[in-house]
């Protein structure tokens, strides 16, 4: 697996990939993108409620991009793609081995695009704000 992390400062990461794989390899890295959040919710609050200053305390989002994420079905209208359909369907099973216990992620909210689709998933760790976003083309 390629990842791209970008550092904007010491202190903000964007962690980005670029994908059609399978759904091993997306459930892997919809793991470590929770760990991440895991993570960064930890010493955020750690910082926040004990005040402890963490040198190597960082915001990030994930990005997923997906090239010709779209496709039309039958009626003639465009639907995300099967890759797009396997990532989604192992989100919970992701969350679920992570955090230890079942999970059951919310469907995505659809956000049309100019050059396609937003899938905006929300994922609350610790009131975290939203922090994985699907994005195709």
């Amino acid at each position: 697996m390629n990842y791209l992390i970008y550092l904007i400062d010491k202190h903000i990461k964007y962690i980005c990939k670029r994908w059609h794989e399978t759904e091993t390899e997306m459930l892997q890295l919809l793991k470590s993108i929770m760990r991440l959040d895991i993570d960064q919710s930890a010493r955020r609050k750690a910082q926040e409620y004990f005040g402890i200053r963490d040198p190597d305390y960082y915001e990030y989002e994930g990005h997923i991009f997906f090239d010709d994420a779209m496709e039309e079905n039958e009626n003639g209208e465009m639907e995300p793609n099967k890759f797009v359909q396997i990532l989604l369907s192992v989100m919970d099973q992701a969350a679920t081995s992570v955090h230890e216990c079942p999970m059951k992620i919310p469907p995505p909210f659809k956000i049309p695009t100019p050059y396609g689709l937003l899938l905006k998933i929300y994922i609350l760790v610790l009131d975290l704000d939203p922090f994985l976003h699907f994005l195709q083309d």
